[in-house]
């Protein structure tokens, strides 16, 4: 069975590997063969994620792969589409209680896998610890019948007009970004941040906002507080996918676009109240 490439897969070149990766962490040291035959699990069950990249005529198809999904010991990710990862496009790690999912964004988006994971997670629930209790009802199980509408190719056949709710307008400005001169010369950092759920949606929602439109707004605070001579505007690209409009809720496709949103340049005065 060959499934069609959506068009993103095009931009690849070796800078642009565009690959994602998620992180599950248990209470308990992972156990590698509880992992191992969840994996396998997740093989039968999402058929159109074992698959390799191959030439058709002047383009690429998905084809089957049935070789196993690659298990790597340590945290390091696998090259995707390579011999390290049986040529598949999708691979695990695994280090003291952690799961590492690797995945190319060529074929999926954050809500494409995310059943993937929900998956995983229960058959290794399931082979470690049992499964009794657990509510199935929302999670993908290999005994499913699979619905097209999860592999189908999710984009109409004919070409969407320019004026559509899918058209992504052009950025006409240039956006402001950090130099390395601004920095200290200890190089830049990623700080994680731990946010209450409940409390952040509260908020937003409070707000007449979204937990997007309240991040960007954070970090627009945050940039102006370090650099409150800022001449150029800030501009934040926010991911937005369109599985609504497009009508294909199950597609595992990635789907997600980026708009961009403009802030100017504004010295802030004041204490935000909240």
């Amino acid at each position: 069975m060959k499934f069609q490439v959506i068009p993103l897969i095009y931009a690849a070149n070796g800078q642009f590997k565009n690959t994602i990766r998620f992180a599950v962490e248990f209470q308990e040291n992972v156990l590698p063969e509880a992992l191992a035959y969840a994996v396998e699990q997740v093989q039968k069950r999402y058929p159109y994620y074992s698959v390799k990249v191959e030439k058709e005529g002047e383009g690429f198809v998905l084809a089957e792969n049935n070789q196993p999904f690659v298990i790597a010991a340590g945290e390091k990710p696998v090259c995707l589409n390579s011999t390290a990862s049986n040529m598949h496009l999708l691979a695990f790690a695994w280090k003291e209680r952690t799961v590492w999912i690797d995945i190319s964004h060529f074929i999926c988006d954050g809500n494409g896998v995310a059943p993937l994971v929900k998956t995983l997670v229960y058959y290794y629930v399931e082979r470690r610890y049992g499964a009794d209790g657990i509510d199935t009802s929302n999670i993908r199980l290999v005994t499913d019948n699979i619905p097209e509408e999860e592999y189908a190719y999710p984009f109409p056949a004919t070409p969407i007009p320019n004026e559509s709710a899918l058209s992504i307008p052009q950025r006409t400005y240039e956006p402001f970004l950090f130099a390395d001169e601004m920095f200290d010369g200890d190089g830049s950092y990623a700080y994680n941040l731990q946010v209450s759920q409940k409390a952040l949606m509260k908020y937003a929602k409070s707000n007449d906002g979204s937990p997007v439109s309240f991040v960007c707004v954070m970090l627009y605070r945050a940039m102006m507080s370090l650099y409150p001579d800022m001449k150029s505007d800030i501009v934040f690209s926010i991911p937005h996918e369109y599985r609504k409009v497009l009508g294909r809720p199950l597609s595992h496709d990635c789907l997600a676009r980026v708009l961009t949103a403009k802030l100017p340049p504004k010295t802030r005065t004041s204490r935000p109240k909240h």
